[in-house]
């Protein structure tokens, strides 16, 4: 089954929590690819992540912006 964006990669940031984290929810349900930039750990017992991580639907990308240095 074809999805609204099957064919799309989506970057988010701040997505292992808040509103990131139900965008990215959101994201993945509709078939996207997703790019997820983060500072902390996806939750461990989610599993619609640990599953999207597993089969590289999620690609998580760890960095601290907050210091440049």
């Amino acid at each position: 089954m074809e999805t609204k964006l099957s064919d799309k990669i989506v970057l988010i940031t701040g997505a292992s929590s808040g509103i990131g984290l139900a965008l990215t929810h959101q994201m993945l349900q509709e078939g996207a690819q997703i790019i997820a930039l983060v500072r902390s750990e996806f939750p461990k017992d989610d599993t619609t992540i640990q599953t999207a991580i597993e089969s590289q639907q999620l690609r998580i990308y760890r960095a601290d912006l907050s210091d440049f240095t």
